[in-house]
């Protein structure tokens, strides 16, 4: 049984490890697909 809670523990904490470098992830490429956003407007008011 102690092992169990172990295992369970364990994995409990690699699952919040994971969601949390997927917020991170998520805010990541939020923020590179707003500024590659930026950058194309840009982009397209130069070339206008």
């Amino acid at each position: 049984m102690f092992l169990y809670s172990v295992k369970l523990n364990v994995c409990r904490n690699n699952l919040k490890i994971f969601i949390e470098l997927k917020a991170d992830y998520a805010g990541l490429y939020g923020n590179l697909a707003e500024n590659n956003r930026e950058f194309r407007l840009a982009e397209k008011g130069m070339f206008a």
